[in-house]
């Protein structure tokens, strides 16, 4: 048996160590320069429990995102080792926003329903990285915010470190002896053949082997490849790409706990004890929303047009939170990186009836070996990678349904 996975984010990444931990070769191919080069690195690193997705009443969204967050780490730690560094911000604040979609009220409402919900699962919610209390008003702080500013509820919800977590895993793959990692090569096209392999097509290194499964854990490219391949595409979908402004070298006193606008186009600021900031404003930073099945490329701005957006999402940004306007003085150690997001739906996040509003319709589908991984999130990426290697190596089954439970287990080492 020989795999192939396209797409070396974290999805790709924990599928390959998955199978190759029990005794599979794995090739890896990702279009940038190795594992955890684009999306899985330049985001915010939120482990969602489901508040920013407040709008879904029916909890399906909060229960993906419980699930794929309280076992990030057990799932990680299970196919790497304990050593997995689990870094975290401070806890999230949602500041519910005048303009917004929803009230403070039916905020509140669904807050208290997402708690009940975690206290429901004891044993999966053990395995979040951070003491998980129910959500509650947050203290007020003068002149943390402004007068759009309605409510603030403070959540047990964290970011991880996902820069160092990203540099860790790509020294751990790197000492995979059963796993091949193929940098700056773009899979354009995969060819079922005769005897029911795959051969791969692209800007790709010669001699390849032929396949037996193949698992499609790409983001921007996925559907393309999909559609090479004869498999099923969904209804609907969109792409979007996010720019962020990330910080470093930003000092200990800057006291802005991690917050988030709700509900509607705003953003996010996220300070890390290592000293990195993220910064992101929606309608400045969002560069693009594409239907179709290979969205543009996009480069990512660079001088005076970087310079504009930094100005752009800052005074953005601050029209929330005032305090941010510190953040002028340190241009100098910030970079603006960005990344793709897809998700289904036809429209974007201002359309009260959005599918963005959820993030349920995520998961595996297949088409005898070939695999396309719908991740959802960077939280719910272990798991969908853990879930395509159980597609492949059934020996995974009773641990993934277990981790899903919370419940521990044991795993051989990792591959030396």
């Amino acid at each position: 048996m020989k795999v192939a996975i396209i797409g070396a984010g974290l999805a790709g990444t924990s599928a390959a160590q998955a199978l190759t931990l029990q005794g599979i070769e794995v090739d890896l191919f990702d279009a940038r320069p190795g594992p955890m080069h684009g999306a899985s690195r330049w985001n915010e690193g939120k482990l969602h429990l489901g508040y920013v997705f407040a709008k879904d009443r029916s909890l399906a969204t909060a229960s993906a995102m419980i699930e794929g967050s309280c076992s990030f780490f057990p799932i990680l730690r299970t196919l790497f080792g304990e050593q997995v560094p689990a870094r975290t911000s401070r806890p999230f604040t949602y500041d519910v926003i005048a303009s917004g979609q929803l009230t403070p009220d039916a905020v509140r409402a669904q807050f208290a329903a997402i708690d009940q919900l975690l206290a429901a699962q004891p044993a999966l919610a053990a395995g979040y990285p951070a003491p998980l209390w129910p959500s509650s008003d947050a203290p007020s702080a003068s002149g943390r915010t402004s007068e759009q500013v309605q409510a603030s509820l403070l959540t047990p919800e964290v970011c991880i470190e996902i820069h160092s977590l990203s540099t860790w895993l790509r020294r751990a793959l790197a000492d995979n002896p059963r796993l091949r990692v193929f940098g700056d090569s773009r899979v354009q096209r995969i060819e079922r053949l005769a005897d029911e392999r795959f051969a791969l097509h692209g800007n790709l290194p010669p001699d390849l082997p032929r396949y037996s499964h193949v698992i499609n854990a790409a983001w921007e490219g996925r559907l393309a490849l999909d559609e090479s391949v004869a498999h099923p595409l969904p209804p609907d979908w969109n792409f979007r790409y996010k720019l962020a402004i990330h910080f470093r070298d930003i000092p200990a006193d800057f006291d802005l706990p991690p917050c988030t606008g709700v509900l509607g186009e705003y953003g996010d600021a996220v300070y890390f004890p290592d000293g990195t900031f993220y910064l992101s404003w929606y309608p400045a930073c969002r560069m693009l929303f594409s239907r179709d099945v290979l969205p543009p490329g996009i480069e990512d701005p660079q001088g005076t047009e970087a310079d504009k957006l930094f100005d752009e999402a800052l005074t953005g940004a601050c029209s929330l939170w005032p305090q941010l306007d510190r953040l002028r003085e340190y241009r100098d150690h910030a970079v603006i990186r960005g990344g793709y997001i897809y998700t289904r739906g036809g429209t974007d996040i201002k359309d009260p009836d959005s599918l963005l509003h959820t993030r349920d319709r995520i998961g595996l589908t297949a088409t005898g070996n070939y695999l396309s991984v719908d991740t959802g999130k960077l939280c719910t990426a272990p798991l969908m990678g853990l879930l395509a290697a159980a597609e492949v190596c059934p020996q995974w089954g009773d641990a993934v349904e277990a981790l899903r439970r919370g419940a521990a287990v044991e795993c051989d080492a990792p591959v030396a």
